[in-house]
């Protein structure tokens, strides 16, 4: 799909882009950082993760308490992987910053990005 290096994240919003490490859970709470402070600026960010595109809104595109369809806590920012259509994700279960269990599942048997 994407066609990344592993353990690279590509952020990108309206007016520039940043290339950052995301080999381990520690980088990944800094490009969650990132992603969130632009989020909240631009309103839109793509994030391009090894084989994944999230496209993450920093305002919910709808009213509303939205809650990850992972782990079920309120989302803000709100993430959505771009062949998952509607299935929403908090930003640390889409950027895998949280170790889960090999046997854990999302709730909507959707493969999480790792």
């Amino acid at each position: 799909m994407v066609g990344l290096a592993n353990g690279i994240a590509h952020i990108s919003f309206d007016g520039g882009g940043i290339v950052m490490p995301a080999r381990n859970s520690y980088d990944r709470q800094l490009v969650a950082e990132q992603v969130t402070a632009h989020a909240r600026k631009k309103g839109r960010v793509q994030i391009l993760l090894e084989e994944d595109r999230w496209m993450v809104y920093g305002r919910q595109p709808h009213s509303g308490a939205a809650r990850c369809s992972w782990c079920g806590s309120r989302m803000q920012p709100i993430c959505y992987r771009s062949d998952q259509g509607e299935t929403a994700y908090c930003l640390p279960c889409a950027l895998g910053e949280e170790p889960r269990p090999a046997s854990a599942s999302p709730m909507l048997g959707i493969r999480r990005a790792s």
